[in-house]
């Protein structure tokens, strides 16, 4: 995916490539003394999408044109290909500028830069966007670090469901409770996380089993903080896909052997555990 940009976009280009979008972005990858046409024809020959931010910068100059130019000849045949984000522009400059262009629907960097994540993803990479908070907790070790964000400070959009009917609220409030110690989000960014997604139950369904793994791995055992949260990063990621289990890596709190020992948990038949009574 190629991202075009005339004013920084370059932190939300790192959330996507963080979450596992392959993203070529000029300011990222040109240096000094490449050819400017050589290295944006190679991007848009490797790319299956180009974001193309129409701001008064882009309106004004000229390589943006050339860029445009090449990406609307990879929609010939129908294939939606330019994705546009409008930024401090209105429909009467994009209109004056390409009535073709105008006629698309665009997203407005208005909206918050997570929803324009969310809503990019829907296209360019659906498979990530289904587990969009799950690849994001994961991906960027957000369970060490969302503490530190003010929680004003981050944008969310419209969710996908107004509500959620009683049987899931109640499921996902169990989920929030086993999981307040390590991933510290409010009940309410909990459930609003889960009205985004496409198919709540489902979501639901992989919590419940990373919440399950998760409480048999910790209960009745006095694990560190930072070894509790390694443990559910490693059930995290292990939903995704698969983990690295290199000792002393993503997760320093945890020997090689307790990682592999979290994943065969995750991976197993919960009905077949040997749980002893008491």
């Amino acid at each position: 995916m190629t991202w075009y940009s005339y004013y920084c976009f370059s932190a939300l280009v790192d959330q996507l490539r963080t979450i596992g979008v392959q993203v070529w972005y000029d300011d990222f990858e040109l240096t000094v003394g490449d050819s400017l046409s050589r290295s944006i024809d190679h991007g848009l020959a490797q790319s299956s999408f180009g974001i193309v931010v129409i701001s008064p910068a882009f309106l004004k100059k000229n390589w943006p044109e050339y860029e445009l130019r090449g990406l609307i000849s990879k929609e010939i045949g129908g294939k939606k290909v330019i994705l546009p984000i409008w930024h401090n522009v209105t429909r009467q400059d994009v209109l004056e500028y390409s009535p073709p262009l105008a006629d698309k629907l665009a997203l407005s960097t208005d909206s918050g830069k997570s929803p324009l994540v969310r809503e990019l993803l829907k296209v360019i990479r659906p498979d990530i966007h289904q587990q969009f908070l799950r690849a994001m907790l994961a991906r960027t070790k957000a369970l060490k670090n969302m503490a530190e964000i003010p929680i004003d400070k981050i944008a969310h959009g419209t969710p996908r469901h107004p509500s959620l009917p009683q049987a899931q609220m109640a499921r996902i409030i169990a989920i929030h409770a086993l999981t307040e110690e390590v991933l510290p989000m409010s009940l309410a960014e909990t459930v609003y996380s889960f009205r985004c997604d496409a198919i709540p139950e489902r979501e639901i369904l992989v919590w419940e089993r990373i919440v399950a793994c998760y409480y048999v791995a910790t209960t009745g055992r006095k694990f560190s903080c930072e070894k509790k949260i390694d443990i559910f990063n490693v059930l995290l990621s292990a939903s995704l896909g698969p983990v690295n289990v290199k000792e002393g890596g993503d997760f320093c709190a945890l020997t090689r052997e307790e990682i592999e020992s979290l994943i065969a948990l995750y991976d197993s038949n919960l009905s077949e555990l040997e749980l002893v009574h008491p």
